[in-house]
Formats: structure tokens, C-alpha cells, sequence
């Protein structure tokens, strides 16, 4: 695996040593590190660093995304659940509030996205999302993706149960 890097930002591969980092990080220390501005940002970082470590290391690729002038840290994404035997990947992605509609994940996601076909050699990667995430969607039909249905009653948020939208694209609609 490696560090990817677009036009504006590069993508710095998180390492299992990084998960781990993670979790013993102060609470001021994430703050700078991830330009989170609030303590559920914080918690919900350390919380997804331990389940990570918990998972085989060959089941996802994550990767920081940092503005080349500044080498902040102003969002992630990667594959989770990547299935090399069956060549296809979720893919998910997260940006800072003040990173938000300028373009960001769609940059880092037309590399990730090359990366997944070129270099995993990827068949499908798929996307799922909450239907009234229309921010997501649009970058997701930005670069190619299908939506192929919803799945119902698909996930939990605040002990609320809520569908999933399917999106995905296929390596033969890619090139």
C-alpha cells in the first residue's frame, strides 16, 4: 500500500502503528490532528481506530487526506470491507465541516477509485448511504456510480433504524 496524492491534497496511508497512536492521543492532541471541533468527533475517531485494530489489516485501506499547503489533516477515506477473493470494496470517506462542498472527496475519490481498479485490481466498489446524505450522493454520481437499490431498514443511528442507499461502480463501466 502507499500514500496517493491529487492535484490539491495528498492521501498519507494510516498504519496499524497510526490506529494505535490513535487511541492513547490526548483529547487536545486529536483536536490538532484531525481538526476536529468537538468532543463526539474525537470519541467517534478513537472509537473507530479500536475497531480497526480489531480487523485483519487486509480488509481495509484508510488514508488521511492533508492539504498540501498546510499537511493538515482534513478528512479520510479508504475501503473497508475489502474483499480481495471477490475483488470488490466498500468505499467510505469523511471531511471536515469547513472542507465541506469544495470539492474534496470527490478529488480524493476519483485517486482512490483509480487506485482500487489499477492497483487492487478491483472489479466492483460500492458505497452505502443514508438517503438523505444528497451531499454524498452527488459525489458519488460525480464519478460514475450506479444506484442499484436500498436496502431496508439497512443500519442503527441514535436508536433509530433507517435505510441505506446502494451505489456502485463497476470496473468495465470505469474504463
Amino acid at each position: 500500500m502507499k500514500n496517493l496524492e491529487t492535484k490539491r491534497f495528498n492521501l498519507i496511508l494510516r498504519t496499524q502503528a497510526d490506529l494505535l497512536d490513535v487511541t492513547k492521543m490526548s483529547f487536545d492532541e486529536l483536536l490538532r490532528r484531525f481538526n476536529f471541533s468537538t468532543e463526539k468527533e474525537v470519541e467517534n475517531e478513537r472509537s473507530r481506530s479500536l475497531r480497526l485494530l480489531d480487523r485483519n489489516p487486509e480488509e481495509y485501506i484508510l488514508w488521511d487526506i492533508q492539504e498540501k499547503n498546510t499537511l493538515g489533516n482534513i478528512g479520510n477515506l479508504g475501503f473497508h470491507n475489502l474483499l480481495m477473493h471477490h475483488k470488490r470494496s466498500e468505499v467510505g470517506y469523511w471531511c471536515d465541516k469547513k472542507w465541506r462542498r469544495k470539492g474534496v472527496i470527490s478529488e480524493a475519490l476519483e485517486e482512490v477509485i483509480k487506485f482500487g481498479f489499477e492497483e487492487l485490481k478491483l472489479n466492483r466498489i460500492e458505497a452505502f448511504l443514508d438517503k438523505d446524505n444528497f451531499a454524498s450522493e452527488m459525489v458519488l454520481l460525480k464519478r460514475g456510480f450506479v444506484q442499484e437499490g436500498v436496502l431496508r431498514e439497512h443500519y442503527i443511528d441514535h436508536d433509530k433504524v433507517c435505510d441505506s442507499y446502494v451505489y456502485s461502480l463497476i470496473r468495465s463501466d470505469y474504463y
